[in-house]
């Protein structure tokens, strides 16, 4: 077999075709060294190759046919694949296969001198001759170190991979495999990934003190994997973690039979926590339940505290509870994830058992008969009962005003509800209210209560309360009065009424009823509403379009005054005549009644004023636009006025009414007007009041 060149390439390739079974079984040809020098040197910039080294041929039969090369390439050789025109073969090298593909010329399709195939862990840099040859060389590969293989909890490990043949930021992944998990690392991490450069790349895992609860847990391993984003490619050694972390919980008490009214101390000691950690305590019954002690026991019935020194205390107060209730039993237990029952208890303390305490009560008030209008003190003595114990009271055998507003029928104030006991003592005052009802016998005790409890610990003596014998008056100024002129300056018809007790407490309030008796209300009637047009309370602040039911007053030197002003309502109604009636604060006594009072009608205006006419009329809106004015000229008949006539307008501008909705339709009318020498009076106000500004204009 001559040398292969350049001019020899194609039948030398048609004789490997066909004498290929002469070489035996190996696929590659060892060792044929040719003139070869000038066909492994190219003139492309950095391909260069060594024309001394043996060029081994590989040779194949047929089309695709694939050649198993494993063991066989041998790094820094050269192998020659003789192709023909349109060529391809397989080659195999371990478990990967990857296919030749060959053009016209017998070169690997798509690829120049110095490019390179990789088959498995060998590169083939493409050299040059004139069909394929290739210098085996090394191929990707991936390698993970640790920087130790047996650790302690708490340690940082380093990880190093290294490559080869790695473009500049090729990204790697990497995962956690074996018996940790995330909780053993301190960002809860078990996989992540990082790119390579320089064909190299570290990252850092950092272990947790998992302080493993009141047991230890025994070593573990894990590996590190790093894949390429389709296959593992490396795998570090196996890290063994020493157990070398361990949380010690103990629960301790002050006393575990603590008295009522004390602190008990639980005091929680551990081992290894770090400082800062919280811990929730709670107290539970001693039933093996968890469920919360009662919280009428015990002031506080959880608590969170932070571990310092691995140490930590909670102060429990002892509630004194004034039940005989001997023998009640609780405990507390620890968590470290929360209260809530899932979650670990980690300690638990001795069963402590509550020591009821001894005490007495009495409630004495300063009064055995008070009369009404008189205050009641009671003065609290106690044994065996702390400073600053809250206690409630409750009054039976009358009624009661909770809020102290002297309002109503009622017996006593009381307010507040509660006391506190200090030094064994305590005061609290009930006012005794006159109710204005003659009543005999009333008698009421004061109850004591502890908070939060319907129990009953003391009683006081009986308090037997006696009436206040009382009279009322009523005297209006005048019992008949006309109409005024109240749309006018100065006010001139007012009404006056003077009230005169006796045994009323200075302070007493009162209340005044407006009743009819006869006119344009029902007779009878006590409600306010029917005396809107005709009269209003001096110097209250009401106005004529709302009047209150009633009218409160204070007693004071057993007297009391009210003014009310007769306003002029421009309405024909007659006579009407009425009366005020004193009641109490609730309107359910009536304390006196005052003579009828008649009122004078002298106060009209409208269809029966001589020549005058009135409206109101409603028109619709033309917001400016001429052509949906309304004619208001002959809608109210003005045209049926002699000339120089006045005439009266009121424009409502309350809400979304202005002078602009109804421009349009004033300026027609104004047209119309001044065509007649009328003269206009125009008035507007936002509260639809369109009689008090024509009051006085009307009468001239």
């Amino acid at each position: 077999m001559s040398l292969i060149t350049s001019s020899n390439k194609s039948s030398f390739k048609e004789w490997m075709r066909e004498y290929r079974k002469m070489f035996g079984s190996d696929p590659i040809i060892k060792d044929y060294m040719g003139l070869v020098s000038k066909f492994l040197t190219s003139s492309q910039s950095g391909v260069t190759s060594d024309p001394n080294k043996p060029v081994n041929i590989v040779a194949w039969d047929t089309f695709d046919e694939t050649v198993d090369l494993t063991g066989s390439l041998i790094l820094g050789e050269y192998y020659y694949f003789p192709a023909i025109a349109n060529d391809q073969v397989k080659i195999k090298n371990g478990s990967d296969i990857v296919t030749l593909d060959f053009d016209n010329d017998g070169k690997i399709r798509n690829k120049n001198l110095g490019d390179y195939v990789d088959i498995g862990d060998v590169r083939l840099t493409l050299r040059g001759i004139g069909g394929t040859l290739g210098q085996a060389g090394q191929g990707v590969s991936y390698a993970i170190s640790p920087s130790a293989t047996t650790v302690n909890e708490g340690v940082t490990i380093t990880f190093t991979i290294t490559t080869t043949n790695i473009a500049n930021g090729t990204t790697v992944y990497w995962d956690t495999t074996g018996g940790v998990n995330a909780a053993d690392f301190s960002d809860n991490a078990v996989s992540g990934n990082i790119n390579v450069n320089n064909n190299t790349a570290t990252f850092t895992r950092t272990l947790v003190n998992d302080l493993s609860l009141n047991q230890t847990e025994g070593t573990e391993t894990f590996q590190i994997r790093v894949s390429d984003g389709t296959n593992i490619v490396a795998t570090s050694p196996a890290i063994t973690v020493n157990d070398t972390s361990y949380a010690g919980y103990t629960l301790t008490t002050s006393s575990t039979t603590p008295a009522e009214a004390t602190t008990v101390t639980i005091t929680l000691a551990t081992a290894n926590v770090p400082n800062g950690t919280t811990i929730y305590m709670r107290a539970v019954k001693n039933d093996g339940s968890e469920d919360y002690f009662d919280n009428a026991d015990i002031g506080d019935r959880y608590q969170s505290v932070s571990v310092q020194n691995n140490s930590a205390t909670w102060n429990i107060p002892i509630t004194q509870d004034f039940i005989n209730d001997a023998g009640e039993q609780f405990k507390v237990i620890a968590k470290t994830g929360g209260w809530w029952l899932p979650n670990p208890t980690v300690a638990t303390s001795p069963v402590m058992t509550i020591q009821n305490q001894a005490f007495t009560i009495a409630a004495v008030p300063d009064k055995a008969n008070p009369t009404e209008g008189e205050t009641v003190t009671f003065s609290v003595s106690t044994t065996g009962i702390p400073d600053g114990t809250k206690l409630y009271y409750n009054i039976n055998g009358v009624t009661v005003d909770a809020n102290n507003v002297s309002s109503g029928t009622q017996d006593v104030h009381r307010w507040p509800n509660y006391f506190y006991v200090n030094n064994n003592a305590s005061t609290f005052t009930l006012p005794i209210q006159q109710d204005f009802v003659v009543e005999s016998d009333e008698t009421f005790t004061v109850e004591i209560l502890p908070q939060g409890s319907s129990t009953v610990i003391a009683t006081s003596s009986t308090v037997t309360i006696d009436d206040l014998p009382y009279t009322v008056s009523i005297t209006p100024n005048k019992t008949v009065i006309t109409e005024g002129t109240a749309g006018r300056s100065p006010v001139v018809e007012t009404i006056t009424f003077s009230i005169a007790t006796s045994g009323v407490p200075n302070g007493t309030k009162v209340r005044l009823y407006p009743v009819y008796v006869t006119g344009d209300a029902t007779a009878g009637s006590s409600s306010a509403y029917t005396l809107v047009k005709d009269w209003r309370p001096d110097g209250d602040g009401y106005t004529e379009t709302y009047q209150p039911s009633y009218y409160e007053v204070t007693v004071d030197n057993n007297a009391a005054t009210k003014t009310f002003i007769i306003a002029s309502d421009a309405v024909t109604e007659g006579t009407e005549v009425f009366k005020m009636e004193v009641r109490n604060t609730s309107g359910q006594v009536l304390l006196a009644s005052s003579p009828n009072i008649t009122i004078t009608d002298s106060s009209y205006i409208g269809s029966r004023k001589t020549d005058k006419t009135f409206g109101p009329i409603r028109v619709m809106r033309d917001y400016g636009n001429a052509s949906d004015v309304s004619d208001w000229y002959t809608i109210c008949g003005l045209d049926k006025l002699p000339n120089n006539s006045k005439v009266a307008i009121f424009i409502d501008r309350s809400g979304s009414m202005t002078m602009a909705t109804v421009q349009a339709s004033y300026d027609l009318l104004m047209s119309k007007l001044q065509a007649r020498n009328m003269d206009v009076i125009v008035k507007t106000n936002s509260q639809e009041d369109w009689i008090s500004p024509f009051i006085g204009i009307l009468d001239d």
